[in-house]
């Protein structure tokens, strides 16, 4: 806007976001929250991509706190925590195997699959070109991975043989993982915006025709009876569960609410990308905090 005097003064926004991991104390057979929510980190880096060892004690996520996104293990019960890989190019989805011995992550150049031990040491390939590993078989023979083509693999380790599930499919799918038992697998759709379960078989191709729709993206609870995801279904990015029948993995009764993100400075929507990790006392997750101010500049025409 023009002033008097040849004054002009130009007024605009200034948006912080900040990417942050919780801990969300719960009983995960039941879907029940039985505490207070808790902030894991609090620096001025994203903190993203949270996984859990089986035990619960341990998580595994991606920092750019070093100035590069890099891999890092924080202790839930000291509190300490290391840095695991120093490539300097950034790294996506670090999972724990079932035994915690060993991390499998990807790295953004050339999307292949890595496996580094979790006590440190020098990452090794596993698979070119796979993409973000997003669920271990509970034997840690087999891992799901997806580039970002769209395409789910399996990938068996000993044998380093990767294996397209859905191969005709025309859908972009991910974010696969393993039902406790192995027998079944959730996945995201990412064509049509929601997930799906279908009943794992070795190498075999899924046929469409066998999916069962879910809600959002999310993962198993630890017996394998609930699904946790999100959804916007209340008009806002939450945390809900779906219980499903033990044998056919179907939905039964209604999703009901697990954890509201109605929060606009801190929200579950205030991100790109946002990962769900599901352990025995804990369900962990990163949320975004999205600050602002709105600023004033004046000079005058010369």
């Amino acid at each position: 806007a023009s002033g008097p005097g040849g004054v002009l003064r130009l007024a605009f926004a200034a948006l912080t976001e900040n990417l942050d991991i919780w801990s969300l104390p719960i009983e995960p057979s039941q879907g029940k929250v039985v505490g207070e929510l808790k902030r894991l980190t609090q620096d001025a880096a994203a903190d993203f991509h949270p996984a859990l060892s089986r035990d619960g004690g341990r998580m595994v996520f991606i920092s750019a706190r070093s100035g590069s996104q890099e891999v890092w293990i924080k202790d839930l019960r000291t509190g300490e925590d290391f840095v695991l890989t120093a490539t300097r190019t950034p790294k996506y989805a670090p999972r724990f195997s079932p035994d915690g011995s060993k991390v499998a992550f990807a790295e953004a150049e050339q999307w292949n699959t890595y496996l580094v031990p979790s006590a440190g040491g020098a990452p090794e390939i596993v698979c070119q070109g796979c993409g973000q590993p997003t669920g271990w078989s509970s034997d840690g023979k087999r891992i799901l991975a997806n580039a970002p083509a769209g395409r789910l693999w399996l990938l068996e380790l000993a044998s380093r043989r990767k294996t397209d599930l859905f191969p005709q499919s025309r859908q972009w799918l991910c974010c696969g993982r393993f039902s406790p038992d192995d027998a079944w697998i959730i996945f995201w759709d990412g064509t049509l915006g929601r997930s799906y379960i279908a009943r794992f078989q070795d190498e075999s191709p899924l046929e469409e025709s066998g999916w069962i729709a879910m809600g959002g993206n999310g993962g198993w609870s630890p017996d394998g009876q609930l699904v946790f995801y999100g959804s916007s279904q209340d008009g806002y990015l939450c945390i809900w569960a779906q219980r499903l029948d033990p044998a056919t993995k179907r939905p039964i009764a209604q999703p009901f609410a697990v954890f509201h993100s109605h929060n606009a400075r801190i929200s579950l929507a205030n991100q790109n990308d946002w990962t769900l990790a599901i352990g025995p006392d804990k369900m962990l997750f990163n949320m975004g905090e999205l600050t602002g101010n709105i600023w004033m500049a004046e000079w005058k025409q010369q």
